[in-house]
């Protein structure tokens, strides 16, 4: 029985969670159940597991006493796992406004790579707000110029 579950590519994972969160937590309830003298607890365990991770429900009376006890102790941390793997999704969907804005910085730097495609993904954190800096820096001075240049239109 082939699992929904295999490794593929990144855009294929169907779980709310990392794959090395998964592939640990397979590991850690194989090991439990191993410890307990019941390996073949493993399938039904990861059964209630991946329920819970893909629906969000978890029927008690469905269950052995293992599988629940190995499923209580886990649930808190597969909880976290998932709220912050959402709020990592939801930084990734907003980010892709702030590669507009980097993309606008390279355009106007002229930072062409070798296709002639922006290098958008080649600035790092520092290196943004270090152009960002320099950015505000010049239209401070411009706007230094432009006020020193109507001081002397008055003047004169």
């Amino acid at each position: 029985m082939k699992s929904h579950l295999s490794r593929s590519k990144k855009s294929d994972n169907v779980l709310p969670v990392s794959k090395k969160f998964y592939e640990d937590l397979r590991t850690r309830v194989a090991d439990t159940c191993g410890l307990i003298g019941k390996p073949s607890l493993f399938g039904r365990a990861m059964a209630v597991i991946d329920g819970y991770i893909l629906e969000n429900k978890f029927s008690g009376q469905a269950c052995e006493t293992e599988v629940m006890l190995i499923f209580t102790l886990l649930r808190s941390e597969i909880d976290k796992v998932m709220s912050r793997s959402a709020a990592a999704r939801k930084r990734r969907v907003s980010k892709g406004h702030s590669n507009e804005k980097a993309e606008k910085i390279s355009s106007l730097r002229g930072s062409d790579d070798k296709n002639g495609c922006l290098a958008v993904n080649t600035l790092n954190r520092s290196e943004r707000r270090r152009i960002e800096r320099e950015d505000r820096r010049l239209a401070r001075r411009k706007s230094k110029q432009a006020a020193r240049q109507r001081t002397r239109a008055e003047i004169g």
